[in-house]
């Protein structure tokens, strides 16, 4: 026998994490009372429309280029960084031979051109950085649409909120081991 299950193949994938935030924030509530009843609680749950879970893939699909960007942002950042200390020895080692690393190997540069090409790779590098932080506030904004879309039709039985899912795991696992 062949058994296919749809919800087998996204067990595994990253999309699956949003309807596993709905699943676990209603038997959390349920089990250990962490929230507070509210209205939606209290009814029949609400179930999930094919056009809900695409909304809620698209919320985990955001919420991981998210992360993937504020990654990047922060090596930029220790690139930018970088670059300005190179600057700083620049300046100290003017009438100095300097050496520019290309490659696997070092090229002697006069001081003219090693600072022209600092001056372009640390634009470049700012330019980068700004190009990623647009980045990250259009995946908010699409993110913060999503959020309020999502939490008005399940109210209370979703939780897309990172802070609390890792409290409700802190919080599982400090009571599986008092047991």
């Amino acid at each position: 026998f062949f058994f296919s299950s749809r919800r087998r193949h996204t067990r595994q994938r990253s999309v699956s994490w949003a309807r596993r935030c709905v699943q676990e924030t209603v038997s959390t509530q349920s089990t250990w009372g962490l929230l507070k009843q509210s209205p939606m609680a209290t009814k029949k749950e609400a179930e999930v429309q094919k056009e809900d879970q695409i909304k809620i893939n698209q919320f985990s699909r955001a919420n991981q280029k998210f992360h993937e960007i504020d990654q990047e942002i922060k090596a930029k950042k220790e690139d930018v960084e970088s670059l300005q200390d190179a600057g700083v020895l620049i300046d100290e080692a003017l009438g100095e031979g300097l050496m520019l690393h290309i490659g696997e190997c070092f090229v002697q540069v006069d001081d003219d051109y090693a600072k022209k090409h600092y001056d372009q790779l640390l634009e470049k590098a700012k330019t980068e950085l700004d190009r990623l932080n647009d980045a990250k506030g259009d995946v908010e904004k699409q993110m913060k649409e999503l959020r309020a879309h999502l939490y008005a039709k399940f109210g209370a039985n979703i939780n897309l909120e990172e802070e609390a899912q890792s409290l409700i795991h802190k919080y599982l696992k400090l009571s599986l081991i008092h047991i």
